[in-house]
């Protein structure tokens, strides 16, 4: 059963509302993308990963990085091991686990659907 919110008193109680509510918006934003990135680097780190000695696997890791002064902040994933770039963009190496691009290849693929999962985790936060 939907509850129902009382009538607003003014413009003052209305942007209240509006501030409290960007609020919760960047804190279910900021879930989903924790997820989000969890289970790409959870994916990328069993499948994709094209060296199977586990240095490379074990030296990936997600963070949030601030975007310039504003609120926003971005997810990165990144492999730390000096040869993780290499890795990743020489398309002339021919790996016998895993591939080249082992970021860039399930990144898009995790795209595909994103917005939808990002509506669909929104509007059950709001339901309840």
């Amino acid at each position: 059963m939907k509850t129902r919110m009382r009538p607003l008193k003014g413009t003052k109680e209305a942007r209240m509302r509006l501030v409290r509510l960007e609020a919760s918006m960047y804190a279910s934003m900021e879930d989903f993308t924790e997820r989000e990135a969890r289970e790409l680097l959870a994916i990328i780190k069993d499948e994709w990963v094209p060296v199977d000695k586990g240095g490379l696997r074990r030296s990936g890791s997600w963070q949030r990085v601030k975007v310039n002064q504003s609120k926003a902040r971005r997810t990165r994933i990144q492999f730390m091991k000096s040869y993780a770039w290499k890795q990743h963009e020489n398309l002339d190496f021919k790996h016998k686990v895993g591939s080249s691009q082992y970021v860039l290849r399930p990144l898009i693929r995790k795209m595909n659907g994103m917005s939808t999962r990002l509506v669909t985790d929104i509007r059950s936060r709001y339901k309840r």
